[in-house]
């Protein structure tokens, strides 16, 4: 099936048309997706022919590419625990990757600093390196990480939902995964600031943020429901 998609969707984009297929290195929960399946899906993914393969990993579950852990503890599948490094969670297992297959490697989750970035390119299994959160926030950065080097910044590691246990470090896990997932909501408002007038609101609170990201995703599922676009 999964061979079958990606051939049709060669036909219908051309063979000059760049065909990227996004995999996860493993979902972290226990008898999920694991490491040697991700290793699998990677063969039949270069025998269709795709051109680059992005490797990132989790789950909303358990959303290691958030660098937070779920309820529950993660199952490292036979990953490292390098995966869960500060910058490049998953730079380990794409080398992994890298012995079964040829395919030029995308990997997203953790990079910061342009130091991070230079070392996945030049010594690790890396062909481009992937930037979700911090293109929400400083559209700029790339491009400065370029000309002077240095880090980007990490606004997640000054939001939280309230101070002392109530913040993201709490030792009451049900506390520190409300934390991340109101984290999560913040960066959705971002994007939707800058898609209704191009400008962050930097000035947003997590709970706030909770509320109206809430809002705006029921409010989608009302009228996606009397659209008759979404059955349920």
């Amino acid at each position: 099936m999964l061979m079958e998609i990606v051939k049709r969707t060669r036909a219908a984009v051309g063979a000059d048309f760049t065909l990227a297929v996004k995999l996860n290195s493993a979902d972290f929960q226990r008898g999920g997706f694991s490491a040697e399946d991700s290793l699998q899906v990677a063969d039949w993914l270069e025998a269709a022919s795709i051109d680059v393969l992005e490797v990132s990993g989790g789950t909303y579950e358990q959303p290691r590419m958030m660098d937070m852990d779920g309820l529950e503890a993660p199952d490292m599948n036979g990953l490292t625990r390098s995966t869960a490094a500060r910058e490049g969670y998953f730079v380990k297992f794409a080398r992994a990757i890298q012995e079964r297959v040829k395919l030029p490697l995308m990997v997203t989750g953790g990079f910061r600093s342009a130091d991070a970035m230079a070392r996945a390119v030049e010594k690790d299994a890396v062909s481009i390196v992937g930037l979700a959160r911090p293109l929400c926030t400083d559209h700029d950065g790339p491009g400065r990480l370029l000309r002077e080097g240095g880090s980007l910044d990490r606004p997640e590691a000054r939001l939280r939902v309230g101070p002392g246990w109530l913040g993201p470090q709490s030792p009451i896990k049900l506390i520190k995964t409300i934390n991340g997932f109101a984290v999560m909501s913040w960066y959705y408002q971002q994007l939707r600031a800058v898609a209704r007038g191009g400008e962050l609101d930097r000035s947003l609170g997590v709970l706030t943020a909770v509320r109206r990201e809430r809002n705006a995703q029921n409010e989608w599922l009302r009228e996606a429901r009397s659209s008759g676009a979404l059955m349920i």
